[in-house]
Formats: C-alpha cells, structure tokens, sequence
C-alpha cells in the first residue's frame, strides 16, 4: 500500500471503528427455563371413538372330536399418561440495534423428575387398565367301543384385570414398554369313565400378556414475541423432532423490550398395545385295562384303543391395537424470557466532530485530485 493510499483510507478506517464502538459489543449467553407439563387424561387404547371389546377363539389342538380350543376377549381398556418437562432457551438478553433483524435464541426439550417421598424419579408416567378374560376347552366328541362319548369340559375359565405401568424421561426419543401376565397354573381335567373302561384327560398352560409401548417422538408449536410498548408481534413456528438444540431466528424490528412465550406446544408420539397368547394343550385317552402312561406304549396292558394330542402354541397375536397418538393437548405459557434491543446509537459531539473532519478530508482529497487530473 502507498502512503498517498494509507493516507486516504485513514480517515474511512477511524469512522469505522468509533460507530463500531457506538453500536456496542456483545453480551454473554442467558439461558432461561419454563416448566411444561401435559396429560392426556383417560383414553381408549382403540383410537378416536373407541371400540367395546375386541376376542378371538379358534382350535389350538385337534379338533372338536378331540381337541383343546380357546376363548379370549378383552373390553373397556385405557390409558394414561403424563409428563414432567420443559423447554429451554438460549439467547442474548441485550443486542444492538443493528443487530434486531437476526436475532438467535436456541431451545432444547427436557425432562423433569418428580418427587415421590422426597426421591426424585423419571417424570414421565405410563397405565394402562384392561379387564381380560381366557376360557380353555376340552373336547372328545366320538364313539368308543360302541359308546358314544360327548365330553366337552371347561379346563380354565379365567377373568382377569390387566394393568400395566411404567415411568420414563419425559424427554424427545423416549421409548417406553410395559406389560403386565396372567399365567395360571398348569390346570387338568380327568375324563370320566362313561360306563367303559375309559382313562386319560385335558390340560394346559397358559399366559396371557399385554404389552404397551409409546415413543416421544418430538414437541412442536409457535414462539412468539412481542413488543412490550407498541404489542407489535413476531411469531416463529417450532419443531423438535430429535434430542438436539433447535435455533430459530427473530426478526425485532423496534428497539425496546420484547417478551417470548410458547403457544399451543404439542407432543408428538405414538401409543399401541398387543395382547399375546402362549398356550400348551393337551389331551388324551385310553380305552381298557391297566392303561398306564398313556404317552408311553410300553406302560400300557389291555388298551383297546389310546391317544395322546400335545403341542405348545407361543405368542399368538390375539390383538394389536390401531397405532395412535395420545391427546396430550396443547399448552400455553405466559413470558417465558425477554430481550431488549437497543435503541439506534446518538454520535455524541466529539465524535460527531472527528466524523465531519474525516469527511472533510475526503472530500479536499477528492477536489484536489481532480484538479490535478485537468492541469
């Protein structure tokens, strides 16, 4: 650079750094928290107009001349859930006034525990309540020897109250499964003699199992800012739908102090339930003398006729509920924070001064060159 250059520029680079000076310098970060809460009451775990009951029975052995079926049915069903969090924010709580039209603020959704007894636990609750009800059947239904045979007991006639519960980080990317069982007891039936040498019988073990899950997947609505003097109004539209900080850039237009709050802030999330049987039947019989173990040919003696159904059946889908999403509704805060944006600098004398002289520079360097130029 030559000195006539330097000479010329200095001027320009003074003015440059005092309105530097006058417009100010950053602030350190604040971060501000609000507690959120949502509840999505009680609601049908059937999806948006429910449903009274849902069943199923078929044959898991054999068939009705000699076999085991199942009756399975559920009614009501609920589910409840709730959450402890809050929502995060990230920002300058001071800017200048050339900097109003790109102002920065981060937010972030977070859990909160809650207190039971004074220990502190996961904020987020799950429950769901569902009467159920299994009832096994056994069935021989044929002629033996001549004698007909019509025997069709009830092995296990089971009612029962399904409840399952949980507590998870109310946070976005929470996964959570509950389930709750009945398991009774292996439960047999002998068969009757019917007159004739007739032995064996019908059994089974079984279980029952309901398994909730539901998934947070994300927390959407509106931040909005607004002008404390004038109620001037600056609305941006929120979405988390990961475990990240989301920035969002407002636009405050006049200098003054500017109030956020959150508006109808929603949980995004997916709620199902599947309802599983595990079922092993059997039934057997055996038609003489000294029939022994009927599944063991060399303990029997006399046996005019025998047989012997076992199997085991896991996990038949009994039911898989519609995947829906938990009415958590939408929550609305007051302020949660406030920036203020400062007013546009005032050149104080002096400076004012030192400006005006630099322009005056500029502008006898300018004739001068020009005269230089048509001499």
């Amino acid at each position: 650079m030559s000195k006539s250059t330097s000479r010329r520029l200095g001027p320009v680079i003074a003015v440059a750094c005092l309105c530097a000076v006058a417009h100010g310098t950053a602030l350190a970060n604040t971060v501000a928290t609000t507690n959120l809460s949502f509840s999505n009451g009680s609601q049908s775990i059937w999806g948006p107009g429910g449903s009274a009951a849902f069943g199923g029975s078929a044959y898991v052995l054999g068939n009705n001349t000699f076999g085991v079926s199942y009756s399975a049915s559920a009614s009501s069903g609920t589910v409840q859930s709730t959450l402890l969090s809050g929502m995060s924010a990230r920002f300058t709580d001071t800017v200048a006034f050339d900097q109003r039209s790109d102002v920065q603020v981060g937010f972030d959704f977070f859990s909160r525990d809650q207190q039971v007894f004074g220990v502190p636990v996961p904020g987020g609750t799950l429950r769901t309540d569902l009467g159920a009800s299994i009832s096994v059947t056994g069935h021989l239904n044929t002629s033996l020897v001549g004698v007909p045979i019509g025997w069709n007991p009830t092995i296990v006639d089971y009612d029962y109250q399904l409840e399952t519960a949980a507590l998870f980080d109310a946070e976005v990317g929470a996964r959570v499964s509950a389930s709750d069982a009945f398991s009774p007891a292996s439960v047999g039936i002998g068969i009757p003699s019917f007159g004739i040498g007739l032995s064996g019988g019908a059994g089974v073990d079984l279980d029952v199992r309901q398994t909730a899950r539901l998934d947070i997947t994300g927390v959407s609505g509106f931040i909005t800012a607004t002008h404390r003097d004038s109620g001037d109004r600056v609305t941006q539209a929120l979405s988390l739908v990961n475990a990240s900080e989301r920035f969002l850039s407002f636009d405050l237009a006049r200098a003054g102090a500017w109030d956020f709050s959150y508006a109808s802030l929603s949980v995004l999330n997916s709620f199902s339930t599947q309802f599983s049987l595990d079922i092993r039947p059997f039934i057997e019989y055996g038609v003489g003398l000294f029939c022994g173990d009927l599944g063991d040919p060399d303990d029997n003696f006399g046996c005019a006729a025998e047989d012997r159904l076992i199997t085991t059946l896991a996990g038949i889908d009994l039911f898989s509920s519609p995947e829906l999403n938990l009415a958590y509704g939408a929550v609305n805060t007051g302020t949660a924070f406030s920036i203020n944006v400062l007013a546009a600098p005032i050149p104080e004398p002096g400076t004012m001064a030192l400006m005006l002289a630099g322009a005056g520079v500029l502008l006898t360097r300018r004739k001068l060159v020009a005269a230089q130029a048509t001499a």
